[in-house]
This record gives structure tokens, sequence and C-alpha cells, in this order.
């Protein structure tokens, strides 16, 4: 059994010129189908912040690091996680409000998730979102709580659902996770079997909630070693 390696860097959101730089002819694409200036700002960040965090981690300049899409599932280059074909890592991003957030793993596929707290204080978001059993557990939580609670499980969620690279192709109720005042863990999986899948929650800024999860394909890995670190300094901000 080892120890599966899992760095982080959490960043604040910004776009400028030189970051825009190491964004690709695709992403630049996207960028342009954009229409409100805070979408585009998170896409630069996550993006530049993700090529920077494995230019240092593997010793490369940010500019030569191609990232594709590649689907699990399906093998579809159009649509799926993240993938840098060219260095031996696993690789997620995530985003919300004014924060950035990106995970590096040699040892297996890795999903990271942010949110805004108030962000999954709407109505209906329990219905389409959390497990039966989990609105039993909210129930039970003081009111004080409950926007906190629900953003927790939705980013543990978000985090598991990224590493196996199921995404949203799985109806969020059916799967379980801890309660958000318990450790995070899997619990339940709409089929047997059920994936391995380690997952830690992450410091965050006031307001905001963010969740890591390492998909344990071989059964090998005994727990995750999570390193989180400020991502403001690769993107060099004050």
């Amino acid at each position: 059994m080892i120890t599966g390696d899992v760095e982080v860097h959490v960043a604040r959101v910004v776009d400028t010129p030189g970051l825009r730089g190491l964004l690709d002819d695709d992403e630049l694409l996207r960028l342009e189908g954009l229409h409100r200036p805070a979408d585009r700002a998170r896409l630069v960040a996550s993006h530049a912040l993700l090529r920077l965090a494995l230019a240092v981690r593997c010793g490369v300049d940010p500019h030569d690091v191609v990232l594709e899409r590649r689907c699990p599932t399906c093998g579809s280059t159009e649509h799926g996680r993240l993938v840098a074909p060219d260095l031996d890592q696993h690789l997620s991003l995530g985003h919300a409000g004014g924060l950035a957030v990106v995970a590096l793993s040699p040892t297996a596929p890795v999903g990271v998730d942010v949110e805004v707290e108030s962000a999954c204080a709407f109505e209906g978001f329990d219905e389409v979102s959390l497990h039966p059993e989990e609105i039993a557990e909210l129930a039970e939580l003081d009111d004080r709580d409950a926007a906190w609670a629900r953003a927790t499980w939705w980013v543990r969620k978000e985090a598991v659902l990224k590493a196996t690279g199921h995404g949203m192709t799985l109806d969020p109720p059916t799967v379980r996770l801890t309660a958000p005042t318990e450790a995070p863990a899997l619990l339940a999986w709409p089929e047997p079997p059920a994936p391995v899948v380690h997952v830690e929650d992450l410091r965050a800024p006031q307001g905001y909630v963010a969740a890591v999860a390492l998909h344990d394909l071989d059964d090998r890995v005994a727990a995750i070693e999570v390193v989180q670190r400020d991502g403001d300094e690769l993107l060099d901000l004050p």
C-alpha cells in the first residue's frame, strides 16, 4: 500500500494579459464566448494556475504545457477530464466566486472543487443534489449551518465525481457522503461496486468550502497526503 500524493493550489481569481498568454487556442475561443467579466476571469485564472502549477512541479515552461480533454467513458476529446498528455500527472480544476483551485497527483485520478457557501442555498437544491439520507441529516443541523452544510456536501460530491470521471453523468442524489460535521468519506454509490475514493476537505477563505478526492483504481492507496499551497504566488498576486 502507498500514500497518495496530492498537491493543491488555491488562488484569487484574476484576469491579466500575461495570464491570458498561457491559454491555448481552444481556451481563448471559449473565452470569447463568455459574456460576463467574472466568468472570463475564472476561466483565465483556473487554466493559467493549472499550467503554472504543472510547470513548477514538472520543471517545464508553462507555455509548453499542453492540456487536452479525454472522456474516460467514451474516449472523446470533446469533453471529459483535463489531461496533460506529456506530463505524468493527474489533474483537476475548479472555480467559484472569486477563487480558483487546481489539484495535481502522480498517483491516481484526482478531482477538486470549490464553492461559495451561499450558492447552494436556493430552493430545490436538496432534491437535485443530496441523497435522501443527506437530506435527513441536514434536517438535524442548526439552521445557521445549513448553507455551509449544503455547500460542503456539494464540493465533496463534485470532487468524487470528477475523480472517478463520471461528472454529472451520475445523478448526484444517488451518491452519498458523510455529514459535513464528520470526516469526508463515500458511503453510497448507485451501482456496485462502489469506487475506492479518498476525500479530504481543503482550507478555504471565509464564505467558501473546497474538497479534493483521489480515485484509487488499483486498491493500493492506504491514505492520501494533501499539500495545499498558495496559488496567489503562482499568479504573482500581491
